[in-house]
């Protein structure tokens, strides 16, 4: 997995923004000098537009970049300050603890983070100069923490001078927002490990349809063999039956014509004339015709012996008997069609 944006140097484990904002005079700016140099000053120097430095810090194992940044609190520079908010890691409210004009303050620098900053910004409400003498106090410790309630942050008192709760105060913070990011980076591994296996499951999903589609393509395809295959026996079934049924009406109209011709059914081959007494003229002219036909048309393949006449070969056709003739009842029954239709 890449690592975040925070984590792009190998010098820190996090990189951090925090922004100091509040009235001015304050004690911002000595907050900095004290969190960041160790250093104090009682010389009040205002900030011109922003300011920022930086300290690295180990918290939890992790080495932390902390870079903070020191806004200007007069409203002429407000429109430079609003600018740095919407990069902020976390916000520390900062207020005068013998100024309330700087603790009423706190809820229109809350608005300001609210339209300008991001939603998940952590913040921490600091109430400064808790050194000072209770007499100069003007805001009790019981209302900084009731406002810090409302707001559901913490809060800390603080003194740049004694440096008290100064490091608490920047380590608290920086505690919270290194577990957000860590919570974050948790989650999007756990989504990123979610993908993956969606991605996964996807393709998978997708080689099965694909395969499936294919089967379903081949068993398709022989489908189709098989139903052209099917039609085409189904129609030659169907020609075979016409033809059929045109045979046997040619065969049926061959034997009356055969039963007109041949009525005593048995005649040699060596019959003569005489023995025709019993038929006419026409009759006994077509008969031999029809003999002398058969004979041509079988190439003389057909061997009328004594004992095979013309009527027996006819009365086997008829009767479904073996035939004395090579090439059996197809080719016997081509040569009595051919000479019928030439009859």
């Amino acid at each position: 997995m890449a690592a975040p944006p925070a984590r792009a140097r190998a010098d820190y484990d996090y990189l951090i923004k925090l922004l100091l904002i509040g009235d001015s005079g304050v004690g911002k700016s000595c907050l900095l000098l004290r969190f960041s140099d160790g250093s104090f000053t009682t010389s009040f120097i205002t900030t011109i537009g922003i300011d920022f430095k930086i300290r690295t810090i180990e918290l939890d194992g992790k080495r932390i970049k902390l870079q903070i940044w020191d806004t200007a609190g007069q409203e002429r520079f407000r429109t430079i300050t609003t600018a740095y908010y919407r990069g902020a890691m976390g916000i520390l409210l900062v207020y005068d603890v013998t100024d309330e004009s700087s603790f009423n303050n706190i809820r229109n620098w809350i608005r300001n983070i609210e339209q300008h900053a991001s939603d998940n910004v952590n913040k921490i409400l600091v109430g400064n100069k808790a050194d000072m003498d209770e007499s100069k106090r003007a805001v009790p410790t019981s209302k900084g923490q009731a406002l810090a309630d409302e707001y559901g942050i913490k809060f800390f008192e603080t003194s740049a001078k004694t440096n008290l709760n100064v490091e608490e105060v920047f380590f608290s913070i920086a505690r919270d927002i290194k577990q957000r990011l860590a919570d974050t980076d948790s989650k999007s591994e756990a989504l990123l490990e979610i993908k993956s296996k969606q991605l996964y499951y996807n393709n998978e999903v997708q080689s099965i349809r694909d395969e499936f589609i294919g089967e379903i393509g081949i068993h398709q395809e022989i489908t189709n063999v098989l139903y052209q295959l099917l039609f085409q026996a189904c129609h030659e079934r169907d020609e075979a039956k016409q033809q059929l049924k045109q045979s046997m009406v040619e065969i049926s109209e061959l034997k009356k014509l055969l039963n007109k011709l041949l009525p005593t059914s048995n005649f040699s081959s060596e019959t003569n004339s005489s023995d025709d007494v019993s038929l006419t003229a026409d009759d006994c002219t077509r008969r031999k015709t029809l003999k002398a036909s058969l004979v041509e048309n079988s190439g003389g393949r057909i061997p009328f012996r004594k004992c095979y006449s013309i009527g027996n070969v006819i009365d086997a056709l008829i009767e479904g008997r073996p035939l004395p003739v090579k090439g059996g009842y197809l080719k016997l029954l081509l040569i009595l069609r051919h000479c019928w239709r030439r009859l």
